[in-house]
């Protein structure tokens, strides 16, 4: 409730009605665009009554769906007939025996699996020995982009198994996997002898560095049951990474005639190099270090390029932080391009989990802002014994590089609620806006205002019901001042005050809007920027109404502090008035003023410190 007191006409003012209450806020997705694809769709883990796809899609703020029908031209949806599920899981991370950590953890790996623009989906409820036909769509929740597979032509199929069949030797395979934290991450099994692929994430059922595998769900390549092969037999372990590198194992398991149930059976990657750049939240003009961090079997040495716009840089260097590091050297190889070669001391390798270096540099204090990808490419690297290092995987960086305009971002939370992030100046207050629809001109509707308080503010859990929204941040100084609702601070209610810096506010409540309205002085806030919180707010009276108007201070205004024993005046006046601020020890009898200060106001309020005066007594006035 924001009713208005009437205004004189130098006198401007908005208040509210301070209640505890909540706002929702409805918003969907509107950031960078960018193209949205659907690559390498396969099927996996495919049993009597289920079936799995998993695919790569080129941005990880996406909707998908998929529809599966009994006929390859889509014409009988089996919608309601079998079942349809997102990232399927089987427990996470075993350590975890509380159902609640253990479902935190299904939902971070199910995040991380989308971060890293890979999509698994489970068809369950299916009939034995029967054809299904599916088509995947996924909606770009920034760019608002729909992509279909297959954009055209028949729908790809996919059989189920007859029946579970009985395998003399079951065996389990458990891969340790490289990187940093793999955990997410899908890894696909597959064998030349079974039409078959499995699937497996990263980190469920194992530790977050392992993944999974019951050997005997591959299928056989005749009769529709399970893989039940004799002799040696390898299999190939890929990654399903959206991200530039590969990695590709092969391993042989040995099966007899003799029976065995679970029979566990654990690897390691071999010869392999996990590079990661590291990231960066920054204003225009700052120096900033990012590192490079390696994981690596026993690398001698490696060299990658990375695209960058060099005009944004200044005095950019490569700072060695190894021990294991003998030479390190970065060169511009073209005008957004720089290449990166490392090599180990003589007689060493880069083996484990390590910093290595980190780049060095200052960014341009004009240009605008903008989200910098920092992403390694062309990696080639050399093994102890000379051979190429086949197993790559990269991780990429970021730097958020914030110059005078706003930056929003969107992104998917737990649950796949929709999270708003803000970057902007401290100090600046924004707002934001949203519309359902771009059109010339498209009706913006406002969403809330931000005091910024550090780079980047993050709103969570925000409301996803509409399907389509488009968002946009500015930047604004309130002529008339506003009032908001403001977070609660030591436990207190709070507002939030917006202004234009440098002018002098009151703020009065009252216990009701009877007239005559009896205003009662909150306070009095000298404003230096945009914004202001105010504390102290009564929490124990149900209904208080607030208002706020520009001070113009005639006679002037003096309040004295003292924090931790350090004194302090605040002096409310008019701009381009003279005033002269004296003092006294004693205001009994003849009292004696003493010249303190004599100065022109720029502003409607001065902070005078550095009062030298220590007697426990001392009075002040002012005048012009």
């Amino acid at each position: 409730m924001f009713p208005e007191k009437p205004k004189s006409s130098q006198t401007k003012s908005r208040m509210f009605k301070a209640r505890l209450f909540a706002f929702a806020l409805l918003f969907a997705f509107s950031s960078s665009i960018q193209a949205v694809s659907i690559t390498n769709v396969t099927a996996v883990n495919i049993t009597p009554s289920s079936f799995s796809l998993v695919w790569l899609s080129s941005s990880a703020s996406i909707i998908p769906t998929v529809s599966v029908f009994a006929d390859s031209g889509g014409a009988t949806n089996l919608s309601g007939q079998v079942g349809i599920e997102l990232f399927p899981l089987h427990t996470g991370d075993p350590s975890y025996t509380n159902t609640y950590q253990r479902r935190l953890n299904q939902s971070m790996l199910r995040q991380k699996s989308l971060s890293m623009g890979v999509l698994h989906v489970r068809v369950s409820g299916c009939l034995p020995n029967t054809t299904y036909y599916y088509r995947i769509q996924v909606t770009d929740t920034n760019s608002q982009q729909t992509v279909v597979y297959p954009n055209s032509g028949a729908l790809p199929a996919v059989t189920t198994a007859l029946e579970n069949g009985f395998v003399t030797q079951s065996k389990q395979l458990v891969i340790n996997l490289p990187g940093f934290d793999p955990s997410g991450l899908i890894v696909t099994l597959s064998n030349s002898n079974s039409p078959s692929i499995l699937a497996a994430v990263a980190g469920d059922g194992v530790a977050n560095n392992q993944v999974y595998f019951n050997v005997s769900d591959l299928l056989a390549s005749i009769g529709g049951t399970n893989f039940s092969p004799m002799g040696n037999q390898e299999f190939a372990v890929k990654f399903l990474n959206s991200s530039q590198g590969s990695a590709a194992q092969t391993y042989s398991l040995y099966f007899t005639p003799e029976f065995g149930v679970g029979q566990d059976n654990l690897f390691n990657y071999n010869q392999f190099l996990s590079l990661k750049i590291g990231s960066a939240l920054l204003r225009a003009g700052d120096t900033v270090s990012i590192p490079i961090e390696l994981n690596a079997s026993s690398v001698t040495n490696f060299s990658f390029t990375m695209d960058l716009a060099t005009n944004r840089f200044s005095n950019m260097t490569l700072q060695p932080l190894s021990p294991s590091l003998g030479s390190a050297t970065l060169q511009v190889t073209a005008s957004n391009r720089i290449q990166v070669n490392m090599s180990a001391v003589s007689g060493q390798t880069f083996q484990g989990d390590q910093q290595i270096a980190q780049f060095n540099f200052v960014t341009a204090s004009n240009q605008p802002s903008a989200f910098i990808q920092l992403s390694p490419r062309s990696v080639q690297a050399r093994n102890v014994d000379s051979s190429v290092t086949s197993n790559i995987l990269l991780q990429d960086g970021r730097m958020v590089v914030i110059g005078n305009e706003p930056l929003l971002e969107t992104s998917l939370g737990a649950n796949r609620s929709r999270n708003l992030t803000l970057y902007g100046k401290p100090g600046a207050s924004y707002q934001i806006q949203y519309c359902t629809n771009i059109v010339n001109p498209p009706a913006w509707t406002y969403l809330m205002r931000v005091p910024m308080t550090n780079l980047s503010e993050v709103f969570t859990g925000l409301d996803g019901s509409k399907t389509s929204m488009f968002l946009r941040a500015y930047e604004f100084t309130a002529s008339d001042p506003i009032l908001d609702v403001g977070p609660t601070i030591g436990g207190l209610p709070s507002m939030i005050l917006y202004g234009t810096p440098w002018t002098a506010y009151e703020v009065d409540y009252a216990a009701n809007l009877n007239f005559p309205i009896n205003w009662n002085l909150l306070a009095r806030v000298p404003l230096t920027n945009s914004f202001q919180f105010i504390t102290g707010i009564n929490s124990t009276t149900p209904n208080l109404f607030y208002w706020t108007h520009p001070l113009i201070a005639d006679p002037p205004i003096i309040e004295a502090k003292r924090v931790n024993n350090v004194r302090s005046l605040m002096v409310y006046g008019q701009a381009g008035t003279n005033y002269v601020l004296q003092y006294s020890t004693n205001l009994s009898g003849t009292v004696i003023w003493n010249p303190l200060l004599s100065y022109t106001m720029t502003n409607g309020f001065q902070s005078i410190t550095n009062i030298a005066n220590t007697n426990p007594a001392i009075f002040y006035r002012i005048k012009k």
